[in-house]
């Protein structure tokens, strides 16, 4: 989306084996991803905004409903007419089929 991004995520442990917390992937991305949009567009500052909305998923069939909602966004944004078609929809890990 231009103005916003979607993602699942999950947290893994660190060396000490204790579970890396939403606010520092979340730092961590904001942080990777101002700096490159800083680079290209040879600006500075803020990106993003200060805040997130997390969720935690719970079961498979969550799962599947927060997976369509994220692909169609771009539909119902009117950017594409199939989620396929978003050049920026990445799935790591995932079969690309679309739910719902």
């Amino acid at each position: 989306m231009p103005d916003h991004v979607h993602c699942i995520i999950q947290p893994a442990q660190d060396a000490e084996r204790v579970w890396v917390s939403i606010s520092t992937i979340m730092r961590s991305i904001k942080g990777i991803a101002a700096r490159r949009v800083n680079q290209l567009f040879g600006s500075a500052g803020a990106v993003w905004q200060d805040e997130s909305w997390d969720r935690i998923i719970r079961d498979e069939d969550e799962m599947v409903q927060k997976l369509a909602y994220m692909m169609h966004n771009p539909v119902k944004a009117g950017l594409v007419q199939r989620p396929e078609e978003y050049e920026f929809l990445l799935m790591s890990g995932w079969d690309r089929s679309i739910p719902g």
